[in-house]
């Protein structure tokens, strides 16, 4: 057989025994701000582009800013409760957004909470039912006193938008097979009597 044609039997092979394209993890970065109280944060997704459940998130944290300030993350003890029919949020290689103009009673919704001691905040993503004011809200909550707790509330953007990609990271096992089906063809190509 021609070398060529040997190559290119070896990426085929290559290729049919690779796993089928695994997600790589997104991290998704967030800001609101209401006056003088400012939520930044970041949700890190498993990658799967679509609807996001529990057990598509990964990590998160969240920290306020303004008066009443606190910082909470995954790192500690939490709870998370992401419901909703497609899940929470949805997820594009570029952004994570929130249906927050849905009509139906907690469908989406998603509370993150650390179960530390003492409780420091929670923050949570409501639809247009569950919020009040509509349309609907990111509600976050600091739990500085026992009494209680002082919270602010900032209207859900119109396009659902909640979270941007920092940076894209390539997926390795892609780039991995360029590699070797370049080094292939360079091979063959370098084989080929003048």
């Amino acid at each position: 057989m021609k070398p060529r044609v040997l190559a290119l039997i070896a990426i085929g092979f290559i290729g049919a025994m690779s796993p089928v394209a695994q997600a790589v993890p997104i991290t998704y970065d967030l800001s609101f701000t209401n006056g003088t109280d400012t939520l930044t944060g970041s949700i890190t997704t498993d990658g799967p582009i679509g609807g996001i459940f529990e057990a598509n998130i990964l990590a998160w944290s969240f920290t306020d800013t303004g008066p009443t300030a606190f910082s909470m993350s995954s790192a500690s003890p939490n709870f998370i409760q992401c419901q909703g029919a497609g899940g929470c949020f949805t997820a594009s290689s570029s952004t994570l957004t929130f249906d927050f103009l849905s009509t139906t009673h907690l469908d989406p919704e998603a509370l993150f909470l650390a179960t530390t001691n003492p409780l420091q905040g929670l923050v949570e993503f409501f639809n247009a039912t569950d919020c009040q004011p509509e349309p609907g809200c990111v509600n976050v909550e600091s739990f500085t006193t026992e009494s209680q707790p002082p919270f602010w509330f900032v209207d859900g953007p119109p396009t659902g938008v909640i979270g941007v990609v920092s940076t894209a990271v390539p997926d390795p096992g892609t780039l991995a097979l360029l590699g070797i089906g370049l080094a292939g063809l360079g091979l063959s190509r370098r084989r080929q009597p003048n």
